[in-house]
């Protein structure tokens, strides 16, 4: 139990009184009230009662028990703030574990990996696309059972839905050298797959990835590994594919 001497300066402080203060309510001395803190003394019994009225304390608590309500508070404040740390702890948990499975949803989900195939293209063929729209992207293994020599690894096609960017990237077009409006000379290094598509597209593209080359025929014969990108003005739409193909040089 906490002695009489804590208690009193522990009430008094809490009623933000300094010794002077209660001693001039109590019409006693500075030294006294000081004296009873110390625990060197107590104060008379007919001034206990008004100790409590200007304390707003009982006597009891002011006695010894004043000290046992303020502990049992704090061990009542710990528990809730442990109480309050646990809720913490789980709910950071939680938030971490579920934004963590949205991000492996996403990142593993078709339409990342379609993006993903996309952005390497622009980064391979070196051309700027525009924010990406409606998007589908397919994988083969082998397109084989259409032509024993051609193998198209990818294909695909983005529409475009940004007007601004659709009209930086369509003025472009028109400037950029790698892209050409006919196509009828690459027929060589196109496959049927792709070139069925050069009757319904404004622009075209054929990239060499092994011989960083634009819309060129090979110098020398061999098997190449080839992007070809299609472009239709009408529906905004951008189609690609990424195949191998054999090209044969005459003479060789």
């Amino acid at each position: 139990m906490t002695p009489f001497s804590e208690n009193l300066k522990n009430a008094r402080k809490a009623k933000n009184m300094t010794q002077l203060d209660l001693a001039s309510k109590l019409f006693v001395t500075k030294q006294a009230v000081s004296k009873w803190e110390l625990g060197k003394g107590y104060p008379d019994p007919e001034t206990l009662p008004l100790i409590s009225e200007i304390l707003e304390i009982s006597i009891d608590e002011l006695m010894g028990k004043i000290m046992d309500k303020i502990d049992n508070k704090k061990i009542n404040l710990e528990k809730a703030r442990l109480k309050k740390k646990f809720i913490l702890l789980v709910s950071f948990l939680g938030i971490f574990i579920f934004t963590s499975l949205m991000l492996f949803l996403l990142f593993t989900s078709r339409a990342y990996q379609g993006y993903k195939k996309i952005n390497q293209i622009e980064s391979i063929v070196n051309v700027y696309l525009p924010i990406r729209g409606k998007l589908e992207t397919y994988d083969y293994n082998t397109w084989s059972k259409y032509d024993a020599f051609i193998s198209i690894s990818e294909m695909g096609y983005i529409v475009f839905t940004k007007a601004k960017e659709i009209e930086l990237f369509e003025e472009d077009l028109k400037a950029n050298p790698y892209w050409n409006n006919l196509a009828s000379n690459l027929d060589e290094i196109i496959p049927y797959q792709a070139s069925i598509y050069t009757s319904v597209c404004d622009y075209y593209m054929v990239y060499n990835i092994d011989l960083d080359e634009y819309n060129q025929l090979p110098s020398n014969s061999g098997k190449y590994n080839y992007i070809f990108l299609c472009y239709q003005k009408e529906n905004n739409r951008l189609i690609y594919f990424k195949y191998q193909m054999p090209f044969y040089r005459g003479g060789e």
